[in-house]
């Protein structure tokens, strides 16, 4: 054999024509696997549209791959396998998707839910998870029971399929392998809001097997029936994370106590809100999942002692060890299982499956003596997740996870190539020193996986981290020192508590420091850039033009020049698709507004034809802390390319407008705030008034008789403004939906009626007025209550259609049936948050589109009607199939008219 230095191969290598070398590519095992995966991947995302179609490729392909051996080019037949392997992944992937979207066994919960409250009996099948508020319990349903009524018969059902319990306490009740029995449930499936730009919770907890959700107030709901009858391993389990948990609680301080929890065991149950957003703000919150960094420490820790225990063993006992068998053999297969043991302990997470099956591939390679290939471990790890949970392609934390492991994975292969050009190399000169190379490649590491995730925290959150950069260069140290010292005194407080002192102590130190370094980079200008949701085109343009120039880094020549134009051309081509939301919004000359569904609440946006953008209302605030500000409608602004709010409102003052105004009005810049003329009354209220001086908005009280102008033809009219006498018997609740705002938008010859939670006497005063309702748009008052929307109201009105904001299964069953049965007397279309999702309406003043995100039927329906108090006609174009246009006939409306004290200029509010 004739060994060739490298400038002889690289002469080899150009010596052979293009067409063998793409050949001998495509026929490598990694370019298989990749074909695989990239099939399972596709399936899946298509796995809504008929999957017989992929097979179209493989067929046409057959041809191609049965022909000769001396067909040309050489690179077909690999090119036609990998293709035919492609489309076969793809049916595999697209049949495991749609196998697990929906349950098949009708046994299943599921198909057994009614609209009444059951006794639920069940085993939990996994350990309490603590989230603030609240403690999520997964059950495996075993019996469903409805009481009797005198209209319905009890029923007894032998169930079966994951219910997912939220129990709104602070501590856990149960454990994993009790039998418990849940009195007075109301069990509901898992549902979508179907707003834009909206995490799909349905479809994360569909991943996981769970369709069915429940509620209950507090554990007094609870029986407990029978404990210890899981199976023997997850009782281990459970109870040996049990004892960790009491074993931090006892030896160490509170706040360290659960960060530390959450670093080792990823559980974020006595996780501070504070230490959260330090460690998300600075880049750091990738230290709160198990991944690579912890199931590596256990593996080499493994196999580090198993080597020395077998050397020690040879060296002593048996001479002849090392003739019998090979220790790094069996020390690489001794460290599969602590491994494995230490990601059954914290759950099989994403990420932790991540790094648990490469790190077999890693140590099963030390088995059979083969060659270790990083990118075929994370191939092979993608694939068996993909296969295990399709549906996890679609989160956040499967992209972050393998995007950071590829994107290292191709810096230090990136950095070998370099190595071997290295000009001390090959001159035999000394080479760098130790430290300056670990330096190096530690900058490279963290660079690599921060340009890596980089466009997907973008594009599933909107933020980007500035400093972690730095912040991992010098956190990663740390967390290198707190993970193995905590996890040793975890294991070894198993077995002795006081044994596991000094390396709890140790840990806790340096999760301390960490702590300190998460807490500089938040306080540092420019810690957080918000950013729109940028488009697939600028991810591929951007992972393109990153992919180009680390090629270019590598390369020599003229190949080198030209890797570097075209990644340059491609992040310059990224730049200019991702420009136009961050430049001042232009006159479009079009009236949006997006009724969102935020549950039992209300919120909407309307884009003016200006370029400005006005909210009415957030939603509300939920247990926990969350609220719809910050989980609906600042998604939506996101997606919408919208960066600044010229103006919130909050009609009036109850939690379920005002909750997510203040989250809004901090993280957007809010020029202006509108509310009634009523004093303040509730806390929600008050937080409002604070976020707005602290975010320098103008706080102004609207009313009845102003008419703010917005642009050409765009103007608000304020036709209430809390100064209707309330009735005297009314409660005060009662009285503050009376105070609400009553706002029309009103754009050329169309016009939005915002009317809040109004009620009948509300509409009867705003009848005796002399101002102007006739709208095309009506938002129902009070979410469709019973008392509101009265004939005389709706008549005077006459929308065309009226959009109803309320939360699916909510507790005051709006919309009422008799507000659907007059609506539908008066020929009014009516459309619901709950049913459809978000519902938008748009307008040039003279056509309307009304377009819900949940769509009822099939083609489209165009009306044509003139309008009196216009010289334009408005075609008001409904949802497909429906009757918006159908069922109404041409008729007379009442004409503009004046306001009261209605001035041409905008009066002054403020």
């Amino acid at each position: 054999m004739v060994r060739l230095d490298s400038e002889q191969a690289v002469v080899a290598v150009n010596a052979t024509p293009p067409g063998e070398v793409m050949a001998r590519a495509l026929q490598g095992p990694l370019a298989r696997m990749l074909a695989v995966l990239g099939g399972v991947v596709a399936g899946i995302l298509l796995a809504g549209v008929a999957l017989w179609w992929l097979a179209i490729p493989a067929l046409a392909l057959l041809p191609a791959l049965l022909g000769g051996r001396r067909a040309t080019p050489p690179w077909r037949r690999p090119l036609a396998l990998l293709i035919l392997l492609a489309s076969g992944a793809a049916l595999l992937g697209g049949s495991r998707s749609w196998w697990t979207a929906a349950p098949r066994s009708r046994q299943h919960l599921l198909h057994h839910l009614r609209d009444a409250r059951a006794d639920l009996y069940g085993r939990v099948v996994a350990p309490p998870t603590q989230r603030r508020e609240a403690v999520l319990v997964t059950l495996e349903a075993e019996r469903l029971v409805y009481e009797g009524k005198s209209y319905l018969p009890s029923v007894d059902l032998p169930v079966s399929g994951r219910v997912l319990l939220k129990v709104y306490e602070t501590w856990a009740y149960v454990h994993y392998g009790d039998r418990i029995v849940v009195r007075g449930v109301m069990l509901r499936k898992t549902y979508r809001s179907h707003n834009p730009g909206e995490f799909n919770y349905q479809r994360y907890l569909g991943t996981r097997g769970i369709f069915v959700r429940g509620g209950a107030t507090s554990w007094l709901r609870v029986d407990l029936l029978e404990r210890g009858q899981g199976t023997q391993l997850g009782l281990f389990l459970a109870a040996a994370r049990r004892r960790i948990e009491q074993l931090l609680s006892w030896q160490v301080a509170r706040p360290t106590a659960g960060v530390m929890r959450a670093i080792l065991f990823s559980d974020r149950g006595q996780l501070t809100r504070t230490h959260e957003e330090n460690l998300t703000k600075s880049g750091l919150a990738h230290l709160l999942a198990v991944s690579g960094l912890h199931v590596g420490f256990v593996g080499v820790a493994s196999y580090g002692v198993v080597r020395l225990f077998l050397a020690l063993l040879n060296g002593c006992l048996v001479r002849r060890w090392a003739w019998c068998v090979s220790s790094r053999r069996v020390a690489a297969f001794a460290a599969l299982w602590p491994m494995l043991f230490y990601a059954a302990l914290v759950g099989f997470q994403v990420s932790t499956t991540r790094a648990l099956l490469m790190g077999a591939a890693f140590y099963g390679a030390h088995v059979v003596d083969r060659q270790r290939y990083v990118f075929h471990s994370l191939a092979l790890a993608g694939l068996v997740v993909l296969l295990w949970m399709p549906g996890s392609v679609y989160e956040a934390g499967f992209q972050l996870s393998f995007g950071a492991v590829a994107g290292i994975a191709v810096a230090l292969r990136l950095l070998r190539l370099r190595e071997a050009r290295n000009p001390f190399r090959q001159a035999g000169l000394e080479q760098p020193r130790w430290w300056s190379r670990k330096l190096m490649l530690s900058f490279l590491v963290s660079l690599a996986a921060w340009l890596a995730t980089l466009p997907i925290l973008a594009y599933h959150f909107g933020v980007v981290y500035p400093w972690s950069l730095p912040a991992n260069l010098l956190a990663v140290p740390l967390a290198s020192l707190a993970v193995p010292s905590g996890l040793l005194g975890a294991m070894v407080g198993l077995l002795s508590p006081s044994a596991a002192w000094l390396p709890l102590q140790a840990s806790a130190l340096c999760t301390t420091l960490l702590l300190k370094v998460s807490e500089l980079a938040p306080a540092l200008p420019g810690a957080v850039l918000h950013v729109v949701t940028p488009s697939l085109a600028v991810l591929a343009l951007a992972y393109l033009g990153l992919g180009l120039l680390s090629a270019a880094w590598v390369a020599a020549g003229r190949a080198a020049r030209m890797l570097r134009c075209g990644g340059v051309a491609a992040l310059a081509a990224m730049l200019l698709l991702a420009l136009p939301p961050y430049l001042p919004r232009r006159a479009t000359g079009l009236l949006r507004v997006a009724f969102l569904n935020v549950g039992q609440g209300d919120a909407a946006v309307a884009e003016l034809p200006d370029g400005r953008v006005l909210l009415v209302d957030a939603g509300s605030r939920w247990k926990g802390g969350d609220d719809a500000g910050a989980a609906i409608v600042a998604p939506y602004l996101r997606a919408r390319g919208i960066r600044r709010l010229d103006v919130a409102v909050a009609t009036h003052r109850d939690g379920d407008h005002t909750g997510g105004l203040p989250f809004l009005i901090e993280r957007y810049g809010v020029r202006e705030v509108w509310t009634n003329t009523a004093a303040p009354r509730s806390f929600d209220t008050s937080e409002l008034e604070v976020a707005a001086r602290q975010a320098g908005a103008r706080l102004g009280a609207l009313r009845a008789g102003m008419r703010i102008p917005l642009g050409e033809a765009t103007y608000v009219a304020v036709l209430s403004a809390g100064e209707t006498p309330p009735p005297h018997d009314r409660r005060r609740l009662s009285d503050e939906n009376h105070r609400s705002l009553v706002l029309r938008l009103v754009f050329g010859g169309a016009s939005v009626l915002f009317t809040s939670d109004i009620g009948a006497e509300t509409e009867r005063w705003l009848l005796a007025s002399s101002a102007d309702l006739a709208s095309t748009i009506l938002k129902v008052p009070h979410h469709g209550s019973r008392t509101s929307s009265t004939a005389a109201f709706l008549d005077v009105v006459r929308p065309r259609a009226a959009v109803v904001s309320a939360g699916l299964y909510n507790r005051y069953g709006h919309p009422a049936p008799s507000v659907v049965r007059r609506y539908a007397e008066h020929g009014i279309p009516l459309y619901t948050t709950a049913a459809q999702g978000a519902i938008v309406v748009e307008t040039d003043g003279r056509t309307l589109r009304l377009l819900p995100t949940v769509p009822r039927a099939a083609p489209q329906v165009e009306v044509l009607e003139r309008r009196p108090q216009t010289r334009e006609p408005l075609v008001v174009a409904g949802e497909p199939g429906s009757s918006l246009g159908r069922t109404l006939a041409p008729a007379a409306r009442q004409g503009p008219q004046p306001f009261r004290n209605e001035a041409s200029k905008p009066l002054k509010i403020w």
